[in-house]
């Protein structure tokens, strides 16, 4: 859990402090998704407005003019501005540049909201990020600008700015891994980050599948060790009779080969590197080799030539794009240090691997790279001449890519698809020495190199040219249509009975799922292995049987204590029951009214799939009123004498009557069991079964897998 005093910015002292600092991850009260909650206290200035504090707003135009584009409740260009001009509460001021500055740090986010508390003048801060740790560092932030402009004092936006973008090259997904969970999130494949880089898990339980960036879990093992070698793959693709350049291996010391008139390309093999291999094209003067240089060095021949990367995802090239190493091109005056410099400040160029160009640098293999050449970052190249820098097909580095959109050569097309198939990777990227992808390849042209997790980014964000979505043909790869993607997750929500409807439903699927994960206030298993119950679940338990590859199907007690500490630990249910919203529960639970209760355990209800089916007790009129914000199919549960001609349209409807238990579907009702069949511990003083009865019957009626055997299983329980 992040706490302020950890975080790599902290708080300077000023009139308007923080009370409370809350993350939640999930769907929650506040939000459909993860927020960062500050609360904070006006002090002094509670009840004071921006258009009556001196300077205000002349200030924060001028310090952050960037918030020109946010339209607030206005609705036009500069609406917020209007806001501060008219006047509004430094709360607000708070979460409006609490966005802009993760939206300067190339983490975009647009909701944001400021609520009153029980507290005079203190309000909660509510707004999105994308990363944890920076969206807290752009809360602090935001306070500190928000008190430097009440105390006249000076704010050092570019370093913040910069402190955001460099915790987001660090923790932020890649550009292939993130693009790989977006094209899941659009077909509701549900996703979790396994770690602190790129190792995610695509879907849940035993459907699940876990990539590595590119990687997937079908990749061979043996395929990475032997492509790894160059010099072997190249002779393995040669012996196959597909095409590689003509490369000339040489040993340390060894002489130059006698091959006058012809132009050399150098590959350099780099364990630093993604790609492993450095490129310079267009030698023809070369100095010897460094001695120390303990890499293997290939030379190839060839005239005029470029690089070209094809992506094969299956069975297919879903992706071609030309890759341009970074170089630099000399003007008579400056160093080579300087024209990096001044390339630097194209267009586009970022740090980091999230745009469309990386920053060209001057680091080991770049040096090495000029070394080569006879150069140094000071050296002044003449005019007109182009220097490649430790060139590599790995944009990273500063290389430029260019989508092609031509058709490929179908000698092309088919020596590409060997290579990967040569290797069994079901992913791969292969880079060929090729003038034109559309032509037949000219003699000394060929597949340089074949690579296991390629990266997406020169595809999904090139420099040039339009982008190319390879991530949904990698999904559909893992996940063809109409392939299971996800366990079934039942969750239950309440303010009594939770345990219990889980401890029907587990003793009843005990033989028919033993591949079950539960957990509740008493139960928490994973298939046969038990592990020790908490006294209110949490999120992480949850999570764990979501990643758990054994487990075939989730019933997870969600209690409000959950909501508020995480937020929702899923974006989707299969199935959600509410039931029942307990008003005495309110303040212990921290909301104000009844009715915010009652809001928030709907979250429950809500995040279900649209195929999916909320089961929600008619006779709670908080609950009740719950189906208004409910797009999934309803199933109604009540042990009162409701009224059930007026109850909002639903799939059925589970209720007791004087004397049995009944299932309405449409106009079709079906006797359950009788009440006197039902077991006493089932049952209220009054004899009319507990909500959770209902519920778990409710829950058998529609289970997502073999539902007639669950209803006659819990049936049988409930009747022991």
């Amino acid at each position: 859990m992040t706490e302020l005093g950890q975080l790599p910015y902290q708080l300077v002292p000023g009139p308007v402090t923080v009370e409370g600092f809350r993350i939640l991850h999930g769907a929650n009260y506040y939000s459909g998704g993860p927020i960062v909650m500050f609360t904070i206290n006006l002090n002094e200035y509670n009840e004071v407005f921006t258009n009556e504090i001196p300077g205000f707003y002349e200030k924060l135009t001028s310090m952050l003019p960037s918030l020109v584009e946010h339209h607030c409740s206005e609705g036009v260009r500069g609406g917020f501005f209007i806001r501060v001009k008219d006047g509004t509460l430094l709360g607000h001021i708070m979460e409006h540049v609490s966005i802009e500055l993760q939206d300067l740090a190339g983490m975009h986010v647009s909701y944001g909201k400021t609520r009153s508390t029980l507290r005079e003048g203190v309000y909660h801060v509510i707004f999105r990020f994308r990363d944890e740790i920076a969206g807290s560092v752009a809360g602090v932030a935001a306070l500190n600008l928000v008190n430097s402009i009440l105390l006249d004092q000076p704010f050092d936006l570019q370093n913040v700015v910069g402190l955001m973008v460099s915790i987001r090259e660090d923790r932020l997904l890649g550009p292939t891994t993130q693009s790989i969970a977006d094209a899941a999130a659009e077909r509701n494949i549900p996703w979790l980050r396994l770690d602190e880089y790129n190792l995610i898990q695509l879907g849940t339980g035993k459907f699940q599948q876990r990539i590595r960036s590119s990687l997937t879990s079908a990749t061979p093992a043996l395929a990475l060790d032997i492509i790894s070698d160059r010099s072997l793959t190249l002779k393995m693709l040669s012996d196959a009779g597909i095409p590689v350049p003509n490369v000339v291996p040489l040993d340390l010391g060894s002489p130059l080969p006698d091959n006058s008139g012809i132009v050399f390309n150098r590959f350099r093999e780099n364990a630093e590197s993604d790609t492993s291999v450095f490129y310079v094209p267009g030698v023809s003067d070369i100095p010897s080799l460094e001695l120390n240089d303990t890499s293997e060095t290939l030379f190839a021949s060839a005239s005029e030539t470029e690089i070209h990367r094809f992506l094969v995802i299956g069975t297919e090239i879903v992706a071609v794009s030309k890759v341009i190493p970074p170089f630099v091109v000399g003007d008579g005056l400056s160093t080579v240090e300087q024209l990096v410099a001044k390339r630097n400040t194209e267009s586009g160029r970022e740090a980091g691997d999230k745009s469309s160009l990386s920053f060209i640098a001057l680091g080991r293999e770049e040096m090495r790279q000029l070394a080569w050449l006879g150069l140094t970052p000071q050296s002044v190249p003449l005019a007109g001449i182009k220097i490649y820098l430790g060139a590599t097909a790995n944009p990273s580095n500063g290389s430029t890519t260019e989508t092609f959109f031509g058709e490929v050569h179908p000698d092309t097309r088919n020596a590409v698809l060997r290579a990967a198939r040569m290797f069994g990777l079901d992913v791969a990227g292969i880079d060929a020495i090729l003038c034109n992808p559309a032509e037949k390849p000219a003699a000394g042209e060929g597949i340089l190199q074949v690579l296991a997790a390629p990266n997406f980014r020169m595809h999904v964000n090139p420099s040039m040219g339009k982008s190319i979505d390879v991530a949904t043909p990698f999904v559909n790869l893992l996940f063809p249509e109409n392939s299971e993607n996800h366990v079934p997750l039942i969750a239950v929500c309440g303010s009594r009975g939770k345990s219990t409807t889980i401890t029907i439903l587990n003793q009843a699927l005990k033989n028919l799922f033993p591949d079950a994960g539960v957990v509740s206030s008493g139960i928490f298993n994973s298939g046969p292995v038990a592990f020790n119950p908490k006294p209110v679940p949490e999120a992480d338990d949850v999570r764990l049987l979501m990643r758990d590859p054994s487990v075939g199907i989730i019933l997870a007690e969600i209690g409000v204590e959950m909501l508020n500490s995480y937020g929702l630990p899923y974006e989707w249910a299969d199935m959600a029951v509410v039931l029942n919203v307990e008003p005495n529960d309110t303040a212990q639970l921290g909301f104000h009214e009844a009715e915010d209760l009652a809001y928030a355990k709907s979250v429950v209800a809500e995040q279900v799939y649209e195929s999916g089916i909320a089961i929600l007790n008619a006779a709670d009129a908080l609950v009740k009123e719950m189906s208004e914000r409910i797009d999934a199919d309803i199933v109604w549960f009540s042990n009162n004498d409701v009224d059930l001609e007026l109850l909002p349209s639903s799939r059925a409807i589970v209720y007791c009557s004087q004397t049995q238990l009944m299932l309405r579907i449409g106009s079709r009702v079906s006797p359950l069991a009788g009440l006197a069949e039902i077991g006493a511990q089932w049952k209220m003083p009054d004899g009319k079964p507990f909500d959770s009865i209902l519920a778990a019957l409710a829950i058998a009626v529609y289970f997502p897998q073999h539902a007639d055997a669950v209803l006659e299983h819990v049936l049988a329980y409930l009747k022991m």
